[in-house]
């Protein structure tokens, strides 16, 4: 069998020789300075300065789309109390003397906290966390009225 050969291809603008060279504003191929030359002739000057959009048609004033991932400084995470906060609440005048006038607060209090302990640390699942705040909502339903009558007129 005899090889082929590959037919190489030819020049855009004579047709006769084969290609060498690549016109970089439109990518015609051509083959010599003298074919260069005549294409460019041909070629359309670009416009210098392209017709500007109006203005009724651009988006202004700009509004930025939501980003996919929020910004976490935007967040308003609940953040864990801090060591001066603690210190604060437990010296707090006003809150002693509410938690020795109602007694029972106290213990409702801790048992509040509790559940959340024994989640986390059994690794329970959702239904045990609804149980959990089911409770919460009755113990606040069941202090808030202690806790707004003692405060009244005082701060912490």
């Amino acid at each position: 069998m005899a090889p082929r050969l590959k037919k190489q291809a030819q020049c855009q603008v004579c047709a006769t020789n084969p290609l060498k060279y690549t016109c970089s504003k439109c990518y015609i191929t051509y083959c010599s300075v003298p074919c260069y030359k005549e294409h460019q002739l041909t070629i359309p000057e670009p416009e210098r300065n392209p017709p500007l959009r109006s203005l009724t048609s651009l988006k202004w004033p700009y509004v930025p789309e939501e980003s996919a991932f929020p910004d976490p400084l935007k967040r308003d995470d609940p953040k864990d109390l801090q060591l001066r906060q603690y210190e604060a609440i437990a010296t707090s005048p006003r809150i002693r003397e509410i938690l020795s006038k109602h007694e029972n607060l106290s213990v409702l209090l801790t048992s509040i906290d509790k559940p959340r302990k024994n989640i986390s640390l059994l690794g329970l699942g959702r239904s045990s966390y609804e149980h959990q705040h089911t409770a919460l909502d009755h113990t606040i339903s069941v202090c808030l009225p202690i806790i707004t009558f003692a405060m009244v007129g005082y701060r912490l």
